[in-house]
């Protein structure tokens, strides 16, 4: 998780409070809320040192104050336990938020709450919970301290990541190294939630630690926080925080709202162009694409009930050409998707903009100890002021499909990437370079008399436009999906921690590592004799480096993890290295004209393919590995 949020934590936001908890609907409430707190607190306070007073003897005393500890009413202290601490929650909750439970809230008699009009309602309510959730990330579990979930949901009923709309932590040592470990574990079960929640804008979370408190949010490009508070100087602020999470819409819990409800039926509707109305499509449910990882582009794809379209979204850089740019470029090129329809729905300014990053301190969380990771993910080096500044967008495109990496046979592969390449190469024609192949880059297509494409293109969130070979310019940031990348830009990055520009070789070569970590992960094997190559992918650009350029040179490494139904493709990979490498498998360099390298490439294919159609290579089917 270290390794994930690396560069991208920045606390002590000076205007951190004022851009999230200020001028809100529900501010003036919550100020309210805090003001009968404050009375009750200070006048319970008085009353506990009174009594104390009176008392000379220690044991009096102490047996005194557990007494105060063992009464209904409670108080927020500094190094309470977690136990003591939702003592309070309950008292706090039942004493003071209940008063603004359902459709009539009314003040109590007791310790009343001036109810701001209109009625503001509460329309949250947090738990505890003393079980561990399933992770969706791994194949472990989760445990969670406080969580907030919508008061619809019965209290009783555990809540799942899906419907989780804000997490907290509590311990009582107060150590800077508590800290850390307090912020990563939230970490985890945020990214769980995000996860669950794959389109969600940003969410809130905070924890407590000995005599400090500190909030957060956490969105695609990071986690932001307005640095650690103490309890006693900041308990407005803690007081006020809770009461805010419960009474936040899901619209101001920034929870997605741009897919339609009906009962069981999802749909998303696109804006109108002109009189004309815009499409509305059905989807399915689950995602048949989403991310497993905080810091991401988010990409994420619905399939429609027809499968006949697909809805993407992803993160994009507001300052560049989008995706939906790009793919009204390539509409006619044969092997790529076709966009229908596309918005903008969400801008990170809306949470982002007013926010004071440059004054905020960066927070350096690089354990000493390497990382692979596993997985389809794309590991994205970037700068934070690259990442920071984002829109949402949707795109409808067809035709649908399914994911390279899903269960079929060896001809279905070997099509797909072939049938890929050559989309790439009239993107080429067009002047647009892909610039980040991956496995998540290439679908697979149902054939027909009508269309006999295997294989298509569909991901251009890091497409550039060329001159010559190259991106006509490029950002100075290493960016792209590591397991894929070609030796050349790991190099240059590792050489001056810049990226080389981007060419049609290093696509290729992308293809390549595709059709290479196909033929070792794709298929469902027994445990032990499961191999992957998560070595092309650590949180050191030079050890990934140096990992992928030992497996070209030393290529019979990679050979001999081939899976059985994919042994037969040993000499298309032999073929493959042997023309983008050299003999020696040393060559990694951009020649002056790539034409060649296309031809070569397209005819290797084309040659295995015809050998697989005639029954010198088994066409065997393979059963996907589970990912």
């Amino acid at each position: 998780m270290t390794a994930d949020l690396d560069n991208d934590v920045s606390y002590s936001i000076g205007n951190f409070w004022e851009v999230f908890f200020e001028d809100k609907r529900w501010s003036k409430q919550t100020s309210h809320i805090w003001k009968s707190y404050q009375k009750y607190e200070n006048a319970e306070k008085k009353g506990r040192l009174s009594k104390l007073q009176e008392l000379e003897n220690p044991e009096d005393i102490c047996h005194q104050e557990n007494l105060h500890k063992a009464k209904s009413e409670k108080i927020l202290e500094i190094n309470m336990p977690e136990s003591e601490i939702w003592d309070w929650l309950h008292f706090f909750r039942q004493t003071f938020l209940d008063q603004l439970k359902g459709p009539s809230p009314k003040p109590s008699i007791n310790h009343p709450i001036f109810i701001e009009k209109p009625l503001s309602q509460l329309r949250g309510q947090y738990c505890r919970t003393e079980r561990t959730r399933h992770s969706l990330k791994s194949k472990g579990k989760t445990q969670l301290d406080f969580l907030v979930k919508s008061i619809d949901f019965p209290n009783e009923e555990p809540a799942e990541f899906e419907n989780i709309n804000l997490l907290g932590e509590f311990t009582k040592l107060p150590s800077e190294e508590e800290r850390k470990k307090k912020f990563i574990k939230l970490s985890r079960s945020v990214r769980e939630v995000f996860c669950a929640q794959p389109l969600r804008r940003y969410l809130h979370g905070f924890y407590l630690f000995g005599d400090e408190f500190e909030l957060w949010i956490f969105d695609r490009s990071g986690a932001y926080s307005a640095g650690p508070k103490k309890i006693v100087d900041d308990k407005e602020m803690l007081v006020r925080a809770i009461s805010s999470y419960l009474l936040m819409s899901n619209e101001e819990l920034c929870c997605d709202m741009s897919i339609l409800q009906n009962g069981e039926d999802r749909f998303v509707h696109f804006p109108k162009i002109g009189d004309v109305p815009g499409p509305l499509f059905e989807i399915k449910p689950e995602p048949m694409v989403q991310p497993t990882r905080l810091i991401t582009r988010g990409t994420t794809c619905f399939e429609t009930k027809d499968e006949m379209t697909m809805i993407k979204y992803s993160w994009t850089n507001s300052k560049e050409n989008t995706e939906i740019d790009f793919l009204n470029i390539a509409k006619t090129v044969r092997g790529v998707v076709n966009i229908i329809a596309s918005e903008v729905i969400y801008d990170t300014k809306s949470h982002m903009d007013n926010l004071e990053i440059s004054s905020a301190t960066p927070w350096e969380l690089s354990a000493a100890e390497d990382y692979t990771y596993s997985g389809t993910h794309k590991k994205e080096i970037v700068k934070p002021s690259f990442v920071r500044n984002r829109r949402l967008i949707r795109i409808a495109m067809t035709p649908s499909g399914r994911t390279i990496y899903s269960s079929g046979t060896i001809l279905d592969f070997v099509m797909d990437i072939r049938d890929a390449i050559k989309g790439h190469e009239g993107l080429v024609g067009k002047e647009n370079l892909d610039g980040d192949i991956s496995e998540g880059n290439i679908i697979l297509l149902k054939t027909s008399p009508a269309n006999d494409l295997h294989g298509m293109l569909i991901d251009f969130d890091l497409s550039v436009m060329m001159k010559g070979n190259l991106a006509s310019e490029d950002r100075q940031s290493l960016t792209g999906t590591i397991k894929f990348m070609a030796l050349e830009r790991l190099q240059h990055a590792c050489d001056t921690g810049e990226s080389i520009r981007r060419t049609c070789r290093h696509d290729r070569e992308s293809f390549f590592n595709v059709f290479i970590v196909g033929c070792i992960e794709y298929e469902e094997v027994s445990a032990n004799k499961s191999k992957n190559l998560d070595r092309w992918c650590t949180n050191e650009v030079e050890n990934s480096f140096t990992n992928k350029r030992d497996s070209v040179v030393h290529f019979d490494k990679i050979l001999i993890k081939f899976t059985a139904s994919f042994k037969g493709l040993k000499d298309l990979a032999k073929m493959l290295r042997k023309i983008l490498f050299n003999d020696d498998g040393e060559y990694i360099e951009t020649p002056q004209d790539c034409g060649p390298l296309y031809r070569k490439i397209i005819k290797a294919f084309e040659e295995t393919i015809e050998d697989i159609k005639v029954g010198r290579i088994e066409n065997k089917f393979f059963q996907a590995r589970r990912k």
